[in-house]
């Protein structure tokens, strides 16, 4: 059992894999070996490689913000774009709705007033739809 550990002990993997969180667990941890300045002057190259494994773990951060900042940004955009299409939808509803009972008006009146009435009426509605489209 110690020695399957000790085969994956130093091993990474690929950093784009793993979550934030696990990469500023591993930063914290690279740090902490480079603050010890008596391990690092024992070591044949005093730590570059370590100081290079740090540099990509925080590159690897900075790219994980910079997607979940992107991500957010569309699902703001996302939220905000679904809120325009429902009041769009809302209003346009409300439209119909006002314009059936216009037309219902318009078919209620002509049935109640004689011919010559009925005419002029149509005419001032015509014209009063006109205004409105303008």
């Amino acid at each position: 059992m110690s020695s399957s550990w000790t085969e994956r002990q130093g091993q990474v993997g690929d950093l784009r894999h793993q979550s934030k969180e696990e990469l500023q667990d591993l930063l914290l941890r690279q740090e902490k070996i480079l603050s010890n300045k008596r391990l690092l002057q024992t070591l044949p190259d005093k730590g570059n490689k370590i100081k290079d494994f740090v540099e990509k773990v925080r590159s690897a951060i900075e790219e994980r913000c910079e997607e979940e900042r992107r991500q957010s940004l569309v699902s703001a955009a996302r939220t905000e774009l679904q809120s325009k299409y429902q009041q769009a939808f809302q209003q346009r509803a409300v439209s119909a709705t006002s314009g059936a009972s216009l037309q219902d008006k318009k078919h209620q009146d002509a049935a109640s007033n004689p011919p010559q009435v009925r005419e002029t009426l149509c005419v001032s509605v015509h014209v009063q739809d006109n205004s409105t489209l303008l």
